[in-house]
């Protein structure tokens, strides 16, 4: 398990994350909504069962592949080789499952570097038949097939009345924080410190 997916999204609005909510919100939408046209444009240009860019990481590592094939009947076999080491491996492919036993192919959703070399040595097979769906120029227009409707701005906004009054949270002294006071003419301010993080938890101004 892993979380690449809120790793990216974060890093990809972190130009916005200081922004007020409604402000955030607001642009997070309008990058969302130029992201999907953006890729709905890709889609109309694009050709072929599979997406290029897979179909060129491939073939990318089709080359110079140094092993050696061992056919055991029908399209299964024993793909073998050397490691940098000049370690002997062997790998058992199947491509009636779309298997492999160094387990590549079956996470990715594309063969791994013993399944393209035993593809390409048989004439009458395609790379992109043994690619998964998932990497699909079909599944691909299906993702962004959906629109997000152009919003006018934030001064056009209807009012909305929710029949209360948001306040912020009252703040409480924690147990242990010490504080610091600054005094400028008329103001005084009062920095509270976390004694576990050394870091000030809040300011307090006062007139």
């Amino acid at each position: 398990m892993n979380n690449n997916i809120s790793e990216c999204f974060n890093n990809w609005i972190k130009e916005c994350k200081g922004l007020h909510v409604d402000v955030l919100m607001d642009t997070i939408r309008d990058m969302i909504m130029e992201k999907i046209a953006i890729r709905q444009v890709i889609a109309q240009r694009l050709e072929g069962p599979i997406l290029p860019s897979v179909i060129n990481e491939l073939k990318m590592k089709s080359r110079n592949l140094k092993y050696t094939i061992k056919g055991s009947g029908g399209l299964k076999a024993e793909v073998s080789g050397l490691t940098k080491d000049n370690y002997p491996w062997r790998h058992a492919v199947d491509l009636e499952v779309k298997t492999c036993s160094c387990g590549q192919w079956q996470i990715s959703g594309k063969p791994c570097t013993h399944a393209i070399c035993l593809i390409g040595s048989l004439r009458q097979l395609k790379l992109e038949d043994y690619v998964h769906d998932y990497y699909s120029l079909e599944r691909f227009k299906a993702t962004y097939q959906f629109v997000v409707n152009p919003m006018v701005d934030k001064s056009q906004w209807p009012v909305v009345d929710p029949g209360f009054e948001m306040l912020p949270p009252k703040l409480s002294l924690e147990k242990g924080c010490c504080c610091a006071i600054f005094s400028a003419k008329d103001v005084s301010a009062v920095l509270y410190c976390c004694p576990e993080t050394a870091m000030y938890c809040y300011a307090e101004i006062r007139l």
